[in-house]
């Protein structure tokens, strides 16, 4: 996607992935995203993602403070992107193993 291409020029060093899958193993930040719902809005088209921001602490101890770090610099990569907006971050846990913000 064009959100994804965008997000690897903003984040060099993270891991983007653009479309739906679990990544084998999370060594280092990385982005997961893909389109779920896509829907007219008059003579446009609205599209809906899931993103995945995600570190490799698989431990929830030390996860937090990595993971905020990770949110904070996604957040501030997409709020550069024209006519994109997102509504929330969740802290949940991918496949019983990956901490992360969906």
């Amino acid at each position: 996607t064009e959100v994804a291409a965008a997000l690897r020029t903003e984040l060099p060093d993270y891991l983007v992935i653009g479309y739906p899958r679990t990544p084998d193993g999370v060594t280092r930040p990385t982005v997961a995203l893909w389109q779920t719902v896509v829907r007219p809005v008059g003579d446009r088209w609205e599209v809906e993602l899931d993103l995945w921001v995600l570190t490799g602490q698989e431990d929830p101890a030390t996860a937090d403070d990595v993971l905020d770090d990770a949110l904070d610099a996604v957040i501030d990569a997409l709020t550069k992107l024209p006519g994109l907006t997102w509504d929330q971050a969740e802290r949940l846990v991918l496949d019983d193993k990956y901490q992360g913000y969906k």
